[in-house]
């Protein structure tokens, strides 16, 4: 297994979590989508254009991608996809930090759940 490859697994991960946040504090800029903001759809559009941190978001995903190409180059898709799963990690916890959510029991037994299946994979 190649360390620079696992390195580059990780850091598309973490990368992964950072896009969703800003895309969320986006989507928090723009506001709820119901049926009466459906109905204009351009007006819509544009709010969410001029949104930095959508586009930054988005951004942070292309990024993301290019990284996680350069990982799977290296690794087997085996061992990546499940580090993958630490998305499932990150979010929530970021989303718990930054956003102050609040997640519920079941829900961190799940991401309890998801770190143990991925040093699982990791030791297998």
């Amino acid at each position: 297994m190649n360390a620079v490859g696992l390195v580059a697994a990780i850091d598309a991960v973490l990368l992964v979590v950072v896009g969703q946040a800003l895309l969320k504090w986006g989507m928090l800029r723009v506001g709820p989508i119901g049926r009466v903001r459906l109905r204009h759809p351009v007006h819509l559009a544009g709010h969410i254009a001029r949104t930095w941190q959508v586009w930054a978001g988005v951004g942070v995903y292309l990024v993301s991608a290019a990284i996680w190409i350069f990982a799977l180059s290296r690794v087997p898709l085996s061992v990546a996809y499940p580090l993958f799963a630490m998305t499932y990690v990150g979010v929530p916890v970021a989303s718990t930090a930054v956003f102050d959510e609040s997640l519920t029991p079941a829900q961190w037994v799940g991401i309890a759940l998801a770190v143990i299946g991925v040093i699982m994979v990791a030791l297998g």
